[in-house]
């Protein structure tokens, strides 16, 4: 929680300093020496009368959200140490209220997305929490593939700790949400954004992230589809795209067509456009190939670059898969057909694995 505070308050303060909470925590410290200043909370919590000053530090109390206390410390090395005391314990207290304001504005914003307050209601949270109604924001849903014991939460709100309209929500163990109010080019930045968290857990937490990004929406109430759809590109999109981890709704395309289709539905449709048998027997380097084919927009020169594949092995590839389906992958339509296809596919063995 502090320690954009911590990191802040280290440029422009010389010696050590740190706050505690009013059950004796320390939430933050500068000072490797941390069994000295627990010996001080005792007499802390005690005292009376503050500013307080021991033979090495002063302490100041400061009351910043509702019923809750805490503790600014400073170490007596500094020049006028009272004046710098009560200069940063207001600094102190001025992010610890907006921490707690965001926080309450973030649990407002859960229950938006997953449509637990009235209309009504929620008119009276945006004026309670001074939440602008009609901006541009979209969703990006964190999805990590194993649970951990850190908190990711804390780890993407240091991230974007400069971004004040922006709100990192944890559902539980395996799920984040990040909100992010956008001006232009919005699907660019969540792509930016989506990179940059990724890249930030990964490093930090060693586990794989997949990202959905949502809809773009224009006011409050609508978040909850920005949210249903990014949390839709999360799911279908893995099926459809295993390889990658961002997916953004707006790219699904047939995906979500797909997706709304039961069982009986897909065979049916899968059976009207391609000879199943023929299809299926198709190996896994044949399926991967005319992927990375499509990706490259049917340029066999580049596609066979980016695999590092002779020309004619790809095309040999392609011939193959003509042979065996009647697709050539080379003609548009041949392509979509085989693509749509194997999303079919893909969502039917999904389904099965589920069942």
């Amino acid at each position: 929680m502090l320690t954009p505070l911590k990191k802040q308050l280290s440029k422009i303060v010389p010696c050590n300093f740190g706050v505690i909470d009013q059950k004796g925590n320390i939430l933050m410290t500068s000072d490797e020496n941390i069994d000295y200043i627990s010996s001080l909370v005792n007499d802390m919590l005690l005292s009376s009368v503050f500013p307080m000053e021991t033979s090495s530090y002063v302490i100041s109390r400061i009351k910043p959200y509702r019923t809750n206390i805490f503790y600014f410390y400073l170490e007596k090395k500094v020049k006028n140490h009272l004046l710098v005391l009560q200069l940063l314990s207001a600094m102190t207290e001025n992010f610890i209220k907006s921490y707690y304001d965001k926080f309450d504005r973030a649990h407002f914003l859960r229950s938006v997305i997953q449509q637990e307050v009235t209309e009504s209601n929620m008119k009276k949270k945006m004026i309670s929490y001074k939440i602008t109604n009609e901006r541009k924001r979209i969703v990006l849903k964190i999805k990590t593939i194993e649970k951990t014991n850190h908190s990711i939460e804390t780890i993407l709100n240091n991230l974007f700790s400069d971004h004040k309209f922006d709100y990192v929500i944890e559902l539980d163990n395996c799920d984040i949400v990040y909100i992010m109010e956008v001006d232009e080019d919005a699907e660019e930045i969540a792509i930016t954004a989506a990179k940059n968290l990724i890249a930030t857990i990964e490093q930090e937490l060693l586990i794989p992230v997949v990202v959905g990004i949502g809809k773009l929406v224009y006011d409050i109430a609508s978040l909850a589809d920005s949210y249903e759809s990014a949390s839709l590109a999360c799911e279908i999109g893995g099926i459809f795209e295993s390889e990658k981890n961002i997916f953004t709704y707006s790219k699904l395309g047939i995906g979500v067509f797909i997706s709304k289709l039961n069982k009986e539905e897909l065979a049916q449709y899968l059976n009207m456009i391609i000879d199943v048998e023929l299809f299926t027997k198709l190996d896994e380097e044949i399926i991967r190939t005319i992927q990375k084919f499509f990706e490259n927009n049917l340029n066999i020169s580049e596609t066979a670059r980016k695999m590092y594949l002779h020309r004619n092995t790809l095309v040999y590839r392609i011939d193959k898969v003509l042979k065996q389906t009647g697709l050539d992958v080379r003609n548009f339509d041949d392509a979509l057909l085989f693509k749509t296809a194997y999303m079919v596919k893909s969502y039917m063995e999904k389904l099965n694995d589920n069942t």
